[in-house]
């Protein structure tokens, strides 16, 4: 039940929530044109994937964390492909190859989220 509300009351935050919400989803784009194309051609292992957790830990303590992460996903996807319209490719074909990357932020988000609710919950006991 809390974790539904606390879902639900994410799109709730203060004006000086949200600056630092957009502030570290920028930061986070920013970074993640440092990257390593892995197994798909535009899938990139970056270095926003170390600097996310450590912001999400630091800055973005009173945040929450789901919309941080669904944030700094739209971020991502939109500078990636405001790139990728520089370059002369096609609208359709590059938000196709961008989603798993936006989609990968989103997913980060649920998993860090959970966790940490593990975490305080006590219960975790998963990998020792």
């Amino acid at each position: 039940m809390t974790f539904i509300y606390q879902i639900q009351g994410a799109w709730y935050m203060t004006a000086r929530q949200w600056k630092k919400t957009l502030i570290i989803g920028a930061v986070i784009a920013l970074t993640s044109q440092l990257y390593w194309d892995v197994f798909l051609d535009y899938f990139r292992i970056s270095t926003s994937v170390i600097l996310l957790p450590v912001l999400l830990m630091t800055v973005g303590m009173e945040l929450h964390t789901l919309t941080t992460c669904f944030v700094t996903s739209a971020i991502i996807f939109a500078v990636r492909f405001l790139i990728q319209m520089w370059y002369g490719n096609l609208a359709g074909e590059t938000v196709l190859l961008l989603l798993p990357n936006a989609l990968f932020y989103i997913s980060y988000g649920i998993i860090f989220k959970l966790d940490c609710h593990i975490e305080k919950g006590g219960y975790r006991n998963l990998s020792g």
